[in-house]
């Protein structure tokens, strides 16, 4: 295992917590059950939180091949820059969760417009991941084999007349 291929492990946490989170979010809320809201405010805060693991082992993984012959800087780009967007708002999202359990704490109902603040940031992080999720799919892993310190090696039958060039933006 090497970064590129814990990266495809771990970016699925903060792109199905999103969901399931806002998923309970509104099923709580529909329902009047504090204890679902109150599990949907700790699954945002965890889908929150596993945003920084996701986007610092991208990262790594970009590192790690972006020598490759067929490398695509332009697909790999933006998705970095869908990633960036991504970890702003999980996190914040997580803080508005974390922020509203503190307010819920001793049996006390979370102030509505708190749930509010959560049930936006839910649905702007999963928009988020989910379009960072759609443009990574776009990049080819062969590269996932190999030791997580090492980098992979790249793929057979790669040559350099398939890398598009990296269009630098300075």
């Amino acid at each position: 295992m090497n970064y590129p291929h814990l990266h495809l492990i771990i970016n699925h946490v903060p792109i199905l917590g999103s969901v399931f989170a806002l998923l309970l979010v509104l099923w709580g809320m529909s329902r009047g059950s504090r204890e679902v809201r109150r599990l949907a405010l700790w699954v945002a805060l965890i889908a929150g939180l596993s945003v920084y693991p996701a986007y610092f082992t991208g990262e790594e993984a970009h590192e790690q091949v972006e020598e490759f012959p067929g490398f695509d800087h332009d697909s790999t780009e933006e998705h970095e820059e869908a990633a960036e967007l991504a970890l702003v708002v999980l996190l914040v999202t997580a803080g508005a969760a974390a922020v509203t359990l503190f307010l819920g704490r001793g049996g006390r109902d979370e102030p509505g417009w708190a749930r509010g603040v959560v049930l936006l940031g839910l649905m702007a992080s999963t928009a988020t991941v989910a379009r960072a999720a759609w443009v990574g799919g776009e990049i080819r892993h062969e590269e996932i084999r190999g030791p997580l310190t090492s980098p992979p090696t790249p793929p057979a039958g790669a040559n350099a007349s398939t890398t598009r060039e990296h269009k630098d933006s300075d």
